[in-house]
């Protein structure tokens, strides 16, 4: 709220307001995507994209986010993969991983 002109620290009384519509935003949100899962028979994030997609901007928004979630997932799943793949080449690299001490990760031996 401070780069919308408000003052340092922000007035109560808008925080409160911010807060009352967001959370009732959200709620409500939540509600209708629980009547579409009831029909639909599960709650997924399809619930959600259904109810937005008339907004273009929460449309665009939601698949920006979707899609950064599954490049993070990926990029997730590579680095535990390399790891794994590392340690099953040099099995002394893993042993000295587990074997660290709490002083700052040098190896005890």
């Amino acid at each position: 709220m401070f780069g919308f002109g408000d003052q340092w620290p922000p007035d109560q009384a808008a925080l409160a307001m911010v807060d009352r519509c967001v959370n009732g935003y959200i709620s409500d949100l939540a509600r209708r995507a629980e009547k579409i899962a009831d029909e639909k028979g599960d709650l997924d994030k399809e619930c959600y994209i259904y109810l937005v997609r008339t907004d273009e901007r929460k449309f665009q928004r939601i698949n920006k986010l979707m899609e950064a979630s599954e490049v993070i997932r990926k990029a997730r799943e590579n680095r535990n993969a390399e790891i794994v793949k590392h340690e099953d080449l040099n099995p002394t690299v893993a042993n000295t991983n587990t074997n660290t001490s709490t002083t700052g990760g040098v190896s005890s031996s």
